[in-house]
């Protein structure tokens, strides 16, 4: 796998995510590029955003279109 890639189960499918250009714009997403930080993602309450302790989240939704080439998170 990716060292920055999500996989995700939704309501309907199974996808995965590249956040290499998200956190290579670095930001608030730059503690991200430690992998040791990236491995201590949490899902957020009812699924709806991924997020990291004192750090960024992202939106399920987001996560999803980018997921499917809908959506371009970087």
């Amino acid at each position: 796998a990716e060292p920055y890639t999500l996989h995700l189960t939704c309501a309907h499918d199974t996808c995965t995510v590249d956040l290499a250009p998200l956190i290579a714009r670095g930001g608030v997403f730059a503690p991200l590029r430690d992998r040791e930080v990236f491995a201590r993602v949490t899902l957020g309450a009812n699924g709806r955003w991924v997020e990291w302790p004192d750090g960024p989240d992202l939106c399920a939704d987001a996560l999803w279109l980018a997921a499917h080439g809908a959506h371009d998170l970087a």
